[in-house]
């Protein structure tokens, strides 16, 4: 059985974590740790369609975050779940050269940590 892209990608989060984390033990290596997040309350209030169910949505309907699933739909109450998350970013300077900033996030609509961006830089100019 295979694994998921967003186990796969939470996998992959946790050890560049652990990694990063484990990597200030070196004197010359610094490293901040920022987290934060997005508390966001909806419904749809009212609307029109020609379609009342477009998509398998219940429109009328207000997409927010399509790609994450944030989408408010006709019969909903009051949700906290389309647009809420939390995420942290860590910033790894192994060097003057060299560096790794990464940020994971939880998204409430499917409760699960995924590695949204990972950047590795060098710097060439001598």
């Amino acid at each position: 059985m295979a694994l998921s892209r967003k186990t796969s990608s939470s996998n992959a989060a946790l050890i560049l974590f652990a990694v990063a984390a484990s990597a200030p033990l070196q004197a010359e290596i610094n490293y901040t740790f920022n987290g934060f997040g997005t508390v966001a309350v909806g419904k749809v209030l009212s609307g029109d369609v020609d379609d009342p169910d477009y998509v398998s949505y219940q429109c009328p309907c207000f997409i927010t975050d399509y790609n994450n699933g944030g989408i408010y739909e006709r019969n909903d109450s009051w949700s906290f779940k389309q647009e809420s998350r939390l995420g942290a970013q860590l910033n790894v300077n192994f060097s003057d050269k060299l560096s790794l900033v990464t940020q994971v996030m939880a998204r409430a609509v499917d409760s699960e940590l995924s590695l949204e961006w990972a950047y590795l830089s060098y710097d060439f100019i001598f």
